[in-house]
């Protein structure tokens, strides 16, 4: 990978960031709520939880191990090396212009993917408002595509990014200082994909399996 993109991804993870099993930040246990997660503290220590991935791989039910009851309200749940966020918790808390990006009824867990001292990354399935408005439900399934969400510590925010468009906005927010990198590598793929829209997804991909080609699953 060229030195644009290591240098990119060093702006926003890897700066102290920590491997994944950092979700020692999150010690085990059943946040119950947004604030819970905000401050770190689980909600509940003892209670026992087992997980059940869907055939998606990518969202994750959780179930008490003593009633079998499905835990499905709860913000956050941590197994004391891997961190799961709600996402209809984690959408009510996005960013205002996210919100316009549809999803299902979003009861289930995400996996974080990496976590670092400043941001945390997770990826899902999400519909634009505008394709399901202009072209019904099967517009809008066709129009799912995979996209990255990043939790800022700071803000207590979801930031999703919509597109290449969106990912490019963010640094030039955050860390306006690569933001001549980002668009030299941004022009790069949409001249590779001629008239093809570029999604961040894979800009962030290739940036990130730089760094975490173990952690960090191919082909996703």
């Amino acid at each position: 990978m060229n030195k644009i993109l290591s240098s990119l991804i060093a702006v926003f993870l890897i700066q102290s960031v920590y491997s994944q099993n950092s979700t020692l930040k999150f010690p085990k246990g059943i946040y119950q709520s947004f604030d819970h997660f905000k401050e770190k503290i689980p909600s509940d220590t003892i209670s026992n939880f087992r997980i059940k991935i869907g055939n998606d791989t990518i969202s994750h039910r959780f179930y008490n191990t003593k009633t079998d009851k499905r835990l499905k309200k709860h913000f956050a749940f941590s197994d004391g090396s891997n961190l799961y966020v709600n996402v209809k918790g984690m959408m009510k808390n996005f960013e205002r212009e996210d919100k316009s990006q549809l999803k299902d009824d979003g009861n289930y867990h995400l996996k974080a993917k990496l976590i670092g001292h400043k941001y945390i990354y997770f990826e899902d399935y999400f519909t634009s408002s505008g394709a399901a408005f202009w072209g019904g439900v099967i517009a809008a399934s066709i129009a799912r595509r995979i996209k990255g969400v990043l939790y800022n510590y700071e803000t207590n925010t979801f930031n999703l990014f919509k597109n290449a468009a969106d990912f490019e906005k963010f640094v030039s927010e955050n860390h306006p200082q690569y933001l001549e990198l980002l668009e030299s590598t941004v022009i790069k793929y949409k001249t590779a994909k001629r008239k093809k829209s570029v999604e961040d997804i894979e800009i962030i991909r290739k940036v990130i399996h730089d760094v975490y080609d173990l952690n960090f699953p191919k082909g996703k």
